[in-house]
């Protein structure tokens, strides 16, 4: 049947069975350079991000959440996992891009410094105002900053359009 023929297509180019030279070849410079950005990795390079935060450091992370599922329930360990992230690199600022939600029709108990478990950092969330949409859309931008950068908040904006492509602190 044609799955069948698929399969065994795509499986015939598969790195398990390089029949192709040319795919073999490609497979293995492919591997090579796998091979150096671990081995710089963990020679403290590329990406690589100490466990402990020396004091003198301020950490802010970035995170294109491709919708934060707040009203699915099936999709509901984003929140979770973006808690641990925070922790484990001890995170002094989070900036959400994609966040698809319309933060207008959040219940206080669904804030996102609630949800983060942190009522001490200051959060500022931006999506499109422009229209009446669901409770999930497309876009829209949040940016936290925990205690340690808290405090020098001075001033917060959103993009003055209403669509909600940026926040600023």
């Amino acid at each position: 049947d044609q799955d069948a023929r698929s399969h065994r297509q795509f499986n015939q180019y598969s790195p398990e069975t390089p029949n192709d030279p040319g795919v073999a070849t490609a497979l293995a410079s492919e591997q090579v350079v796998v091979d150096r950005l671990v081995d710089e990795m963990h020679d403290g390079g590329y990406g690589f991000v100490e466990g402990r935060k020396p004091p003198d450091i301020v950490r802010l992370m970035g995170e294109n959440v491709n919708n934060l599922s707040l009203y699915d329930e099936s999709r509901a360990w984003k929140i979770p996992k973006i808690k641990e992230i925070n922790k484990r690199y001890q995170t002094d600022g989070l900036l959400l891009q994609e966040c698809g939600t319309d933060f207008r029709q959040l219940a206080a108990h669904q804030s996102l410094d609630v949800l983060l478990g942190d009522s001490d950092c200051r959060t500022i969330t931006a999506n499109n105002v422009t229209e009446s949409s669901a409770r999930t859309q497309h876009g829209g931008v949040a940016a936290l900053n925990f205690p340690r950068l808290a405090g020098f908040t001075l001033e917060t904006g959103k993009d003055k359009t209403g669509l909600g492509r940026y926040n600023k602190y």
